[in-house]
């Protein structure tokens, strides 16, 4: 599958070889997809297609570079059926950034906004699994934006690190 960005995201059969792999023994009770979709309303079909392709239902995908503006946040409208959307749009009018969590209807959740932070070096969009009987998780897609500084990144994620504790 590739995106239109001309670089393949992933080899799709050899992901699907893993997958047949697991048995329910060693099968993971959760799974992330972690993509950069450089334009999440120009690359939703792509998308679809790619988890159609993979044959896994993951429990999350993480989205970087959706390219949503915090002003109008025209992805609420994009839906990926059977997942609901949470977005930190990039809010500036720079062009690219913006993260993007697609979370199986299924799980319970809350949008942890004091987890969460936009600025022009990083982006963070963290959310709380909710589970009955069994500890929460917490879950945050990050984002370096290319024209960031390593030293702040770095700083930044040490920060949110601490912050999760």
């Amino acid at each position: 599958v590739r995106l239109s960005y001309k670089k393949p995201v992933h080899d799709v059969d050899s992901a699907n070889d893993f997958f047949s792999s697991l048995n329910k023994r060693n099968a993971p009770s959760f799974s992330i997809l972690n993509l950069n979709i450089r334009s999440l309303g120009k690359n939703i079909t792509e998308l679809q297609l790619l988890i159609h392709k993979l044959k896994w239902e993951f429990n999350v995908n993480c989205l970087q570079e959706t390219w949503s503006k915090y002003e109008t946040n025209d992805l609420m409208k994009i839906d990926l059926p059977g997942y609901n959307l949470v977005t930190l749009p990039r809010g500036n009018s720079r062009r690219g950034g913006g993260l993007g969590l697609y979370i199986k209807n299924d799980l319970l959740f809350k949008l942890r906004k004091d987890l969460s932070c936009r600025d022009e070096d990083v982006e963070i969009l963290t959310i709380e699994l909710l589970r009955q009987n069994e500890r929460n998780i917490l879950l945050s897609n990050i984002y370096p934006p290319p024209k960031g500084t390593i030293a702040y990144y770095q700083e930044r994620i040490a920060k949110h690190l601490n912050e999760l504790k």
